[in-house]
C-alpha cells in the first residue's frame, strides 16, 4: 500500500504577504516532511471590507503569486478570495482530506492561554475542542520561548524559526503612515503596492506610472524576422539579470499567446507592434532598447475571463481566457451545417430562451477590439464592462450587442444538440463540443501591461472614437 502523502496547508490574510510568511513557507519545504504545500489566502470575514484591510480578491491573488509562486514545490490555492468566502481551518482540512494526511501550520500564539480562560486560543476557534483534538499540526515557535505542554494539540511537531514574528496588521499600519516597508516584503510586492497605492486612503491613479528600470524576458512572434532579430538583441543587452517585465514583440495574437502562457509568473507586458493593428501593443519607434530605457510607463492592471464549460459528456472544464470565448455551430468539413439553438441567461436572468444562428459571444475589454468588434460591438478598452455578442443571429432583428457589468455571469446552453451541435472558442483554442459554459470576469486571475503616455488606452479609445487626419 501505497504511503499517504502529507499535505502542509498554511492559511492566513497574506494582507500583504511580508518577508515573515515568505520565510515560514521556506522552512515547512526545508523540513521535508511534507509532499505538498499549500497557501491559503482567505478570504474576509464579516465588516473587514470596509476597514484598512481591504484590497481587492485579484490584487492580494497577485501579491501571494509574487510571493510564494516562484518557490519550487509550493501551491497557492485562492478558492477562498474566489469564493469571496473565509474558509474556517476544520473545512480546509475537511477539503483536502480525501487528497493525503493534512497538517495546520501555524504559529505558536494559537496554542498560548487566553488571559479570560487560561485555555489555549485554539479552542475558541470554529469547532477548537476537534480541531485540537484530532488534528495535526506544525507550530512554530521563537528560539528561547516557552510553552506550556499542556496548551499543545496531541498531534504535533515543534519547529523553531529565528527573527521577530511579523504582522500584516503592522505591515499594513505603516504603509498607511507613510513609512518605509521595504525590509519588510519582497520587492516585487513592495513595488506592485506603491505602484497602486494599496493600503493608503483615496484610489490609485488609472493608468499607474510604473518605477524603476525595465528588465525584460523577451516573447517574439516566431514568424516575424525582425522580432526575432530584436528580441535577441535585446535578450544579449539584459543577459544574466532577474526580468521584472514580459516584452512582447508581434502584434495583438502574440500578446495574448503570452498573456495566456506567461500570466502567472505576475510580470507586466509591455507590448511593441511588429504586427498590424497593435491595440494591446506600443508602436515601433526604430529601438525597442532605448525604448525601454528611455521611456515613461504606466501600468494597467485587467481581470481574465474565467470560463466554466460542460462537455458533451458532461464532464466539467475550466481556462481563462484573454480575449473572448465563444459559442459555435459544428463549422467541420462534413459536419451538421444547421444553425446553433442556444439559450442565453445573464446571471440567471433568462435573455433569450431560445435563439437561433452561428453563435454567441463574451469578449473582455481587450477583446472587444477584435472578434467582437467585427460583431458590431463598441469597443470598450478600459471600462469595467465585458461584451455579449451574437454571432449571425437569424433573429437578430431584436438584439444589439451588449455591454455588461464585470461580475455578470454570462450562461449560454445549447439546444437540441442531437441536431445541433456545438463546440466552444477560448481566444485561439477550439476546445471541443459542448452542452454549456458560464463566463465571467476573474476575480484572481489577472495581467498587468505597460503603455506609453502616447499609446495608453484612453488615448487610443479617443482615436478610435474620434479618428483625426494624420494621427
Amino acid at each position: 500500500m501505497s504511503k499517504k502523502q502529507r499535505i502542509a496547508i498554511i492559511g492566513g490574510s497574506f494582507n500583504p504577504p511580508h518577508l515573515w510568511h515568505v520565510a515560514m513557507v521556506m522552512a515547512v519545504l526545508h523540513s521535508g516532511l511534507f509532499d505538498r504545500i499549500i497557501v491559503i489566502p482567505c478570504g474576509y470575514r464579516d465588516g473587514e471590507k470596509e476597514s484598512l484591510r481591504y484590497v481587492d480578491s485579484l490584487s492580494r491573488a497577485t501579491m501571494c503569486r509574487m510571493a510564494f509562486g516562484d518557490i519550487p514545490g509550493v501551491e497557492v490555492d485562492t478558492f477562498d478570495l474566489e469564493g469571496d468566502s473565509f474558509t474556517r481551518a476544520i473545512d480546509l482540512e475537511a477539503r483536502f482530506a480525501s487528497e493525503g494526511e493534512v497538517w495546520h501550520v501555524l504559529g505558536a500564539d494559537a496554542f498560548v492561554p487566553r488571559n479570560d480562560s487560561g485555555k489555549p486560543g485554539i479552542l475558541t476557534w470554529y469547532e477548537g475542542r476537534k480541531l485540537f483534538d484530532s488534528s495535526r499540526f506544525y507550530i512554530f515557535i521563537r528560539p528561547g520561548y516557552e510553552i506550556d505542554p499542556e496548551c499543545l494539540p496531541p498531534h504535533h511537531k515543534l519547529s523553531t524559526m529565528d527573527g521577530i514574528e511579523l504582522s500584516s496588521t503592522e505591515v499594513r499600519a505603516r504603509i498607511h503612515r507613510g513609512e518605509s516597508v521595504d525590509n519588510l516584503l519582497s520587492p516585487r510586492v513592495a513595488a506592485y503596492i506603491q505602484r497602486y497605492r494599496l493600503y493608503l486612503p483615496g484610489t490609485a491613479p488609472v493608468p499607474a506610472p510604473f518605477l524603476g528600470p525595465l528588465v525584460p524576458m523577451v516573447f517574439p512572434d516566431p514568424y516575424n524576422r525582425e522580432a526575432i532579430k530584436w528580441a535577441k538583441r535585446i535578450e544579449a543587452e539584459f543577459k544574466g539579470q532577474i526580468p521584472n517585465c514580459i516584452v512582447v514583440l508581434g502584434g495583438d495574437g502574440t500578446m495574448v499567446h503570452a498573456i495566456r502562457e506567461h500570466w502567472s509568473k505576475c510580470l507586466p507586458f509591455l507590448g511593441i507592434n511588429f504586427g498590424h493593428v497593435g491595440h494591446f501593443m506600443n508602436r515601433f519607434t526604430g529601438d525597442p532598447i532605448e525604448m525601454l530605457r528611455s521611456q515613461v510607463w504606466l501600468t494597467r492592471q485587467f481581470p481574465l475571463l474565467d470560463v466554466k464549460w460542460e462537455d458533451v459528456d458532461g464532464k466539467s472544464h475550466r481556462d481563462v481566457a484573454v480575449n473572448d470565448v465563444w459559442i459555435e455551430r459544428d463549422t467541420r468539413p462534413g459536419g451538421r451545417v444547421q444553425s446553433a439553438k442556444l439559450k442565453l441567461s445573464i446571471d440567471g436572468r433568462v435573455c433569450f430562451p431560445s435563439i437561433c444562428g452561428d453563435g454567441i459571444l463574451v469578449a473582455s475589454p481587450q477583446g472587444s477590439t477584435g472578434y467582437a468588434n467585427n460583431l458590431r460591438a463598441t469597443p470598450i478598452f478600459t471600462a469595467d464592462l465585458v461584451v455579449v455578442a451574437g454571432i449571425a443571429l437569424a433573429r437578430s432583428h431584436h438584439y444589439v450587442p451588449s455591454h455588461e457589468k464585470s461580475d455578470a455571469l454570462i450562461e449560454v446552453e445549447a439546444l437540441e444538440l442531437e441536431r445541433r451541435p456545438v463546440h466552444i472558442c477560448v481566444d485561439f483554442l477550439c476546445l471541443g463540443f459542448v452542452r454549456s459554459m458560464m463566463v465571467s470576469s476573474s476575480c484572481v486571475a489577472g495581467f498587468q501591461v505597460f503603455f506609453t503616455r502616447e499609446d495608453d488606452l484612453d488615448e487610443k479609445r479617443f482615436r478610435f472614437q474620434y479618428p483625426l487626419q494624420g494621427s
